[in-house]
């Protein structure tokens, strides 16, 4: 536990420093980049609502991998960063973006044992493509985010995914 409050703190204390007066928001996202859960930064490069900005973020899940036609039961972090541009004014806003996420994985044996298999490692990259609608309130300073995100890597493309992100824009 200790080591996932560290890189917490690594991603995002320096973040946080960088962009006191960028608009930063911090959410959380349900499916999207991850696939799963996660929490995430994000920011413009420059001090306004919209235009070019970046994201980085942190996320945990159970997946499942299979070897062989055996399912093994792997446990992750994942590790998504992308560049946004925002389009709109005021409230609401249209996202682009692209990015490239980080898997990184060990077999759970503990919660799903195979014999024989020894230990398993599982580390892929996966390619992001994000369009999507942003909408912030100014009191309180709420963000809500939905946005379809097909992923690719070399050997698969899924259309199919969407994430829906909730946070607060710090001010």
């Amino acid at each position: 536990m200790a080591k996932h409050y560290t890189i917490l703190l690594t991603i995002f204390l320096p973040l946080y420093t960088f962009s006191q007066s960028r608009n930063p928001v911090i959410f959380g996202e349900i499916l999207g980049q991850t696939s799963l859960i996660s929490v995430n930064f994000d920011s413009r490069f420059l001090k306004c609502d919209d235009g070019l900005g970046f994201r980085i973020g942190y996320g945990m899940s159970n997946a499942f991998a299979c070897k062989e036609c055996d399912f093994i039961v792997l446990r992750g972090n994942i590790i998504p960063i992308s560049l946004n541009y925002l389009l709109g004014k005021n409230k609401h806003h249209l996202e682009f973006g692209t990015g490239l996420t980080a898997f990184l994985s060990k077999k759970n044996s503990s919660a799903f044992p195979i014999l024989g298999l020894g230990d398993y490692n599982l580390s892929k990259n996966y390619g992001t493509f994000s369009l999507g609608y942003r909408y912030y309130k100014k009191t309180p300073s709420l963000f809500f985010g939905l946005a379809w995100v097909p992923i690719y890597n070399r050997n698969n493309f899924n259309p199919r995914n969407f994430g829906i992100s909730m946070g607060n824009k710090i001010k």
